[in-house]
C-alpha cells in the first residue's frame, strides 16, 4: 500500500471568483507535474480546528533563494490570495486522481521572514483577510450579537 499526504497550493492577485490563478504548485508528486499543479518542494504548517478553518494563521515555508525572495517580496507587495487544499491517497493507481480533500486554507500573503536555509510566508488569517471571496464567514448580529459601539468594552 502507498500513501500520499501533501498539499496543493494556488496563487492569484485577487482570490475573486472571476481571477485566473498564476501559480499552480503541489509538492508530493516528486519531480512530477499533477493537474497542471508544478512540483514545488514548500511546507505548509498551521492548525485547523474543522474543515473551514476560521481565524486561524498558517504559514508557507519555501527553501530560500535569491529568486524565491524576490517572488515573495512581489506576493506581499502585491497581496496575493493563496488557497492550500491539503491532500490523502491510499494506493494511487493509473488514474492519477489527485485524493481526498481534508480541508482547504485561504488566506493573504502578509509577512515574510527568511534564514539561510528557508523562506516563510505567513498567510493572514480568514477574518484579517478581507478581500475577494475571503473570509468565509461575514460577522453579523445572528454570529455574535450586538457590536459595540463605544470603546469602553469590558471582558468579565
Amino acid at each position: 500500500m502507498r500513501v500520499s499526504f501533501g498539499h496543493r497550493l494556488t496563487l492569484s492577485r485577487t482570490g475573486s471568483a472571476n481571477d485566473n490563478p498564476i501559480y499552480y504548485f503541489q509538492n508530493y508528486r516528486i519531480n512530477q507535474n499533477h493537474d497542471d499543479f508544478v512540483f514545488l518542494p514548500f511546507g505548509f504548517s498551521g492548525l485547523a480546528a474543522n474543515r473551514s478553518p476560521d481565524n486561524i494563521e498558517a504559514s508557507l515555508v519555501f527553501p530560500n533563494a535569491g529568486l524565491s525572495r524576490k517572488w515573495a517580496t512581489r506576493l506581499l507587495n502585491e497581496q496575493w490570495f493563496a488557497q492550500v487544499t491539503t491532500l490523502f491517497d491510499v494506493n494511487i493507481d493509473a488514474t492519477n486522481q489527485p485524493g481526498q480533500t481534508l480541508f482547504t486554507y485561504r488566506g493573504i500573503c502578509v509577512s515574510a521572514a527568511w534564514d539561510e536555509e528557508k523562506l516563510a510566508i505567513r498567510l493572514g488569517t480568514v477574518l484579517d483577510s478581507v478581500r475577494g471571496n475571503v473570509p468565509n464567514r461575514v460577522l453579523n448580529r445572528t454570529l455574535i450579537g450586538n457590536l459595540p459601539i463605544s470603546s469602553g468594552v469590558r471582558m468579565s
